[in-house]
């Protein structure tokens, strides 16, 4: 059937790619000039989001004990990561600055490729609030970079929670976001296969655009 063509060819692409308004208006008129934590190097964070979490076992002694120094080391570290993650959320969520929010973006990445699962760091993450202003940043940043973060982001914690689906759609009902997604080539998987996690109804792709969207 066609369903089952669909199911297997986004499976195919699953497996085949490295995956592991006042604000709004004003978040897409700011210009970028500086960011205040430091950049990131690129990394494929769709391999890494879904194999970080096996990393969490090196390093550990049988007797699941650590040297003094490693658990002074791993409690600063947890401290560190807890740190960056409230000021991510907090930033994300009441800053008008793109620059700024699209810092947050590298911020929230970093502190979910490091949590090894911690149910904290996906709690957060996965509030309303935060959701939605990443679909903000995804709306209005033109930076590949942080827009593969963001889609990343978004797949992860749909694929742990179905009602975050929602807040996407509710969020972006029209789908015009993902559209303007799907028009960049360098984030057309990617933002296909957020698309289909989210799963959509047929209707709420109305704009005329969307024929060549579906048919690619």
């Amino acid at each position: 059937s066609k369903d089952s063509s669909s199911l297997i060819f986004v499976l195919i692409l699953l497996q085949s790619r490295s995956f592991g308004s006042q604000r709004s208006s004003t978040l897409s008129d700011r210009k970028v000039h500086a960011e205040l934590w430091p950049d990131n190097k690129k990394s494929d964070y769709f391999r890494l989001f879904n194999c970080r979490s096996d990393m969490a076992q090196h390093g550990v002694r049988k007797d699941n004990t650590l040297p003094n120094a490693s658990v002074e080391k791993d409690r600063k570290r947890r401290i560190s990561l807890s740190n960056d993650l409230s000021t991510a959320v907090r930033t994300i969520c009441t800053s008008d600055s793109l620059a700024d929010c699209e810092t947050a973006i590298r911020l929230l990445a970093n502190a979910w490729l490091n949590s090894h699962g911690d149910p904290t760091v996906e709690t957060a993450i996965s509030k309303a609030q935060v959701i939605e202003a990443i679909m903000d940043v995804l709306s209005a940043s033109s930076d590949d970079e942080i827009l593969e973060l963001a889609i990343s982001l978004l797949a992860q914690i749909v694929t742990k929670q179905e009602l975050n689906a929602k807040i996407i759609m509710n969020f972006d009902p029209q789908l015009d976001i993902f559209a303007r997604l799907l028009r960049d080539n360098s984030l057309f998987l990617k933002a296909s296969i957020l698309l289909y996690l989210v799963k959509p109804k047929a209707k709420q792709m109305i704009a005329m655009e969307w024929i060549p969207l579906v048919l690619r």
